[in-house]
């Protein structure tokens, strides 16, 4: 570690931990003490990204704490970050390097990292089905070579790879200029979502990869966007993250907090679905979407209700005969409401063609070899 260093301290007189708690604090998902998050909120996710970056910029964070006392957290950086990690990574040796030539009829190239063979093999297949160009990489210092070449349009990135992991490759990309524009699109079998989007990958996939979200994405990155999508729930953690998500997957998004403001926007530009809580503060939903069957050019629009709040079951029987899907609100928070109402816009729309059952047995051979790994 460089010898000059700069060095930060925080302190605080609150409980304090145990060595248990301690030892478990940067793990991923975790918190000392859960009730925090009961109490509190919290994904258990900040120290770790706090980690993460320590580490990838060569320096550390370290934690001293005494039971019902209080804890003392310090984070250590080189003065200079030429030392750093980010750019030490070259010194591991480059891999083989496969490249499959983009044909004269693809729209643009997609560039592959992954150690695993049958994996990259998958992933190229469905991109030159989507049309796309592909260049292949076998480990992450040979993918940053080639991003800096060819300057990819999307690049599809393992994480557990040997020398040179994806987190170490995503930070590189995300710190050279020429190259923080591209969208990393993370392909994993550990489910890290959380500290990938913080560190700046455009979207996440676990393993077995779910073809037709990864359809959905690669559309947006290629101009097709899927539509607008009017969000009509109250500003909170949910809708945040949902305009967020819909938006990594090429959507366009309209807010409104009122019947006036959704008027609005339904004469301006009329929406490819609407998503609504049908009992959010000064909004009657149920007179809302009598309206829109009022109006010749607002009754097919989809509508997707999120019920935040109990609802009765005439009022639940009266929506069934209206709008697309009705989704309770998740106890587990805002990620499982985000996943079914994706699901839900899904169904949506077309999927993309079947494959034949070659390829699908292909698919089904890849996902029982390397679905099982860390990658």
């Amino acid at each position: 570690m460089p010898t000059d260093m700069v060095v930060f301290r925080v302190t605080d007189t609150g409980i304090g931990m145990t060595p248990e708690q301690v030892r478990r604090l940067f793990e991923r998902f975790m918190q000392a003490d859960s009730s925090t998050t009961r109490r509190f909120g919290g994904t258990g996710l900040g120290l770790a990204i706090t980690k993460a970056f320590a580490d990838m910029l060569g320096g550390e964070i370290s934690v001293e704490t005494t039971s019902g006392q209080g804890t003392s957290f310090t984070l250590r950086l080189p003065a200079d970050l030429r030392h750093g990690r980010l750019a030490g990574t070259a010194d591991a040796d480059p891999l083989s390097v496969e490249e499959v030539t983009p044909s004269q009829a693809a729209r643009e190239t997609i560039l592959i990292i992954d150690d695993e063979q049958a994996m990259r093999e998958l992933l190229a297949r469905f991109l030159h089905r989507e049309g796309f160009g592909v260049a292949l990489a076998a480990d992450g210092q040979t993918g940053l070579s080639i991003a800096r070449q060819i300057r990819p349009r999307a690049i599809l990135l393992d994480v557990m790879m040997p020398r040179t992991d994806g987190w170490s490759v995503l930070s590189v990309l995300k710190a050279e200029p020429d190259l923080a524009d591209i969208p990393v699109i993370i392909i994993s079998s550990r489910r890290e979502k959380g500290l990938a989007l913080s560190l700046g990958a455009a979207d996440y996939f676990t393993k077995p990869v779910d073809w037709q979200r990864l359809h959905r994405v690669l559309s947006g990155l290629s101009g097709q966007a899927p539509g607008t999508a009017l969000v009509m729930m109250e500003a909170d953690e949910t809708r945040t993250l949902l305009a967020a998500e819909l938006g990594r997957d090429g959507w366009q998004i309209a807010e409104a907090e009122t019947e006036e403001e959704a008027f609005s926007r339904l004469a301006t530009t009329p929406p490819t679905v609407i998503l609504l809580d049908p009992v959010m503060a000064g909004l009657d939903g149920f007179a809302f979407l009598k309206a829109l069957d009022r109006n010749p050019d607002w009754r097919d629009i989809p509508v997707i209700v999120v019920v935040a709040q109990p609802i009765g079951r005439d009022e639940t029987e009266e929506l069934r005969g209206r709008v697309q899907d009705i989704i309770p609100m998740a106890e587990d928070g805002a990620d499982g409401v985000i996943e079914e109402l994706k699901e839900a816009i899904a169904r949506l729309r077309p999927a993309p063609p079947d494959r034949g059952p070659q390829e699908r047995g292909m698919d089904a051979g890849a996902t029982n070899g390397t679905g099982g790994t860390d990658g």
